[in-house]
């Protein structure tokens, strides 16, 4: 009985440290942003691309904030609060399916990408 009313307690515990640390819409946004200028600045082209692709790829290595920021404005964010953190789903233009999914909490955004198969 002891160890049932440990488990319990570091449950609450831990409940309680993910709904005093929810990380902020804003949060999610400067997450969002800082991973689009990594993957900006790491693009590589190839011989398979056509010359505009290979110009916007070489653009965004050299501006990758700029880039990053195009990008945020063509994305649809909705955001889901519960009480120990928060989901976002992340669109892309006009598309029924999210392009991301993010679980919030204890301070942090973790992204994956979305698959509907699973």
């Amino acid at each position: 009985m002891s160890n049932f009313v440990g488990v319990v307690g570091i449950a609450v515990i831990a409940a309680g440290a993910a709904i005093s640390t929810k990380p902020s819409a804003g949060e999610l946004e400067i997450y969002i942003v800082d991973q689009l200028q990594t993957q900006m600045a790491n693009l590589s082209y190839d011989n398979k691309d056509d010359s505009i692709t290979a110009i916007m790829k070489l653009t965004c290595q050299f501006k990758p904030q700029n880039c990053a920021q195009a990008l945020r404005a063509l994305m649809n964010i909705q955001i889901e609060d519960y009480a120990v953190g928060q989901l976002a789903a992340i669109y892309m233009g006009n598309k029924n399916e999210p392009a991301l999914i993010c679980i919030g909490a204890f301070k942090n955004w973790w992204c994956n990408e979305y698959n509907s198969s699973t």
